[in-house]
C-alpha cells in the first residue's frame, strides 16, 4: 500500500506561457460535439491546484502562490509541459437540452481514455467520459487530482450536464486517486468507483496488500467539514476488486472504513477469479447502477406523485413532476409513459398560452381577460406571476 508520505511527491512547478497554450485559452469553445476527440487545456487551474494543495497539506512554492493570488499565474503545469490533453467520448445519442452525466477517468497509465470494454455503457447510461492524458502513476498527485476536477468544468462549458451524476473512476493507482478525489471534492463529484486500489481519505484502519492492519491518518489533511458531511450524507461510492487481486485486502478495508464512518451509500463488489485488472463490464455496470439507485428511487416517487396529480386534473403540477421523473428514469419501465404524458400535457399548456397570445394580437379585451384567467387558474404552477405580468404588459402595449 502506498504510504501517504510517498504519495505526496511534488516536483518543480512552472508557468507554461507558450503561444499554443495561450491560443487555446482564447479559442472558441465547440459546443455539443459528439464522438471521440481531445480537448486541450493550459494545465491545472491555479485555484483548483492550490485548493488541492491545501486539502492535502502539501507545500507549494510561495512565489508561485503569490503570483496566482495576484492573477499573474493562471495555470500550474508540470515541468517541461505545455498543458494537458483530455480524451473525451460523447455518445452520439447526446443532444443539447437533455442532460448527460459525467464519468471522469483517472488511469494508472498515460492515456486518459476510458477502458474500451466500458465504452458500450456510455450510451445506455447517458454518460460522457473524459480523462487527462499523462495523468497516470508517474504524474504528481496534485496534477492528477486537479485535472480530474477541471475535467468537469471543461465539459460544463460545452454540454448540458446532469449535476446529480458527476462520477469519477480509475483502476490501480488511478483507483487510489479516485478514492481521494471523490471524497475531497464531493462538492463536484456525486459518486465514484475506485477499482483494484483505494486510499484512506479520512483516518481509519486500513490493510496493506498482505492484509496487515494499521491506522492510516488519511490523505485529506485539512478537511472541509461541509464537503466531508456532504460526502457521507449524499455521495455514492462503489469499491471494486477481485478475489485474486493483490490489493483486495486494502480495497475491502477502505470500504469497511467508510461503513464504520457511517457513510450512507457505500458498496463493495468483489469479482471472483479477477486479479489485478479491470473488472468485467457486467460488474462495472452494477457499480453504475448502484450510483444511480437513489436517483432512480426518487424519480419513481416523482412519477407516482405525477400520476396522482394527473388523475385529479392538476395538470400543471403533473407536468412538473413528470419532467422531474423523466430526468433520472431512463432505465425504468415507466419512462416511456412519463415522456408521453409530459408531451401530452405540454401541448395542452401551449394551447392555453396560445389563446392568450391570440387575444393580445386581436386586441380583444374580453377574450384576453378570459384566456388569462384560465391560464392563471389551470396552469399557475408553470405560468407564474412573472409570466402573467409579461402577458398583461404585452396586451397593454398592443392597445
Amino acid at each position: 500500500m502506498m504510504s501517504v508520505a510517498k504519495s505526496l511527491v511534488f516536483g518543480a512547478i512552472v508557468l507554461c506561457a507558450s503561444f499554443s497554450v495561450q491560443a487555446q485559452d482564447t479559442a472558441e469553445i465547440e459546443m455539443h460535439k459528439v464522438g471521440k476527440f481531445t480537448i486541450t487545456s493550459g494545465g491545472a487551474p491555479a485555484k483548483v491546484y492550490l485548493q488541492a494543495a491545501h486539502d492535502y497539506g502539501a507545500k507549494v512554492d510561495p512565489v508561485q502562490v503569490n503570483r496566482a493570488r495576484k492573477g499573474q499565474l493562471n495555470w500550474f503545469v508540470p515541468k517541461d509541459s505545455e498543458g494537458v490533453t483530455y480524451q473525451v467520448n460523447v455518445p452520439k445519442t447526446y443532444v443539447a437540452g437533455e442532460p448527460y452525466g459525467v464519468l471522469v477517468v483517472i488511469n494508472a497509465g498515460e492515456s486518459g481514455r476510458l477502458p474500451q470494454k466500458y465504452e458500450q455503457l456510455l450510451d445506455k447510461h447517458r454518460l460522457i467520459a473524459i480523462g487527462a492524458d499523462k495523468s497516470g502513476n508517474k504524474a504528481e498527485l496534485l496534477f492528477r487530482h486537479s485535472y480530474a476536477v477541471h475535467a468537469v468544468e471543461l465539459l460544463n462549458e460545452r454540454y448540458d450536464l446532469d449535476r446529480d451524476r458527476i462520477y469519477v473512476t480509475g483502476g490501480s493507482g488511478g483507483g487510489r486517486i479516485t478514492s481521494q478525489v471523490m471524497i475531497i471534492n464531493s462538492d463536484t463529484f456525486t459518486g465514484g468507483i475506485p477499482m483494484i486500489g483505494a486510499n484512506a481519505c479520512i483516518s481509519m484502519q486500513v490493510a496493506d496488500s498482505a492484509g496487515r492492519m494499521g491506522t492510516d491518518p488519511g490523505a485529506w489533511r485539512n478537511k472541509d467539514k461541509k464537503r466531508l458531511a456532504k460526502a457521507g450524507r449524499e455521495g455514492r461510492y462503489v469499491f471494486m476488486t477481485g478475489s485474486k487481486d493483490y490489493n483486495k485486502a486494502n480495497v475491502k478495508s477502505v470500504y469497511e472504513g467508510y461503513q464504520k464512518a457511517k457513510f450512507r451509500y457505500v458498496h463493495y463488489i468483489e469479482e471472483g477469479g479477477l486479479g489485478h485488472s479491470a473488472p468485467s463490464v457486467e460488474n462495472f455496470e452494477k457499480a453504475l447502477q448502484f450510483l444511480d439507485t437513489p436517483l432512480t428511487k426518487a424519480a419513481t416517487k416523482y412519477y407516482g406523485d405525477a400520476l396522482k396529480k394527473h388523475a385529479s386534473g392538476k395538470l400543471d403540477d403533473a407536468l412538473l413532476l413528470f419532467r422531474q421523473a423523466a430526468v433520472h428514469g431512463h432505465n425504468t419501465q415507466w419512462y416511456a409513459d412519463a415522456v408521453a404524458k409530459t408531451e401530452e400535457i405540454q401541448v395542452a399548456y401551449e394551447k392555453a398560452y396560445a389563446e392568450v397570445e391570440a387575444a393580445i394580437e386581436s386586441e380583444d379585451n374580453a377574450a384576453f381577460r378570459k384566456a388569462l384567467q384560465d391560464l392563471r387558474r389551470n396552469w399557475s404552477g408553470i405560468a407564474d406571476r412573472d409570466v402573467l405580468k409579461e402577458l398583461n404588459d404585452r396586451f397593454k402595449q398592443a392597445q
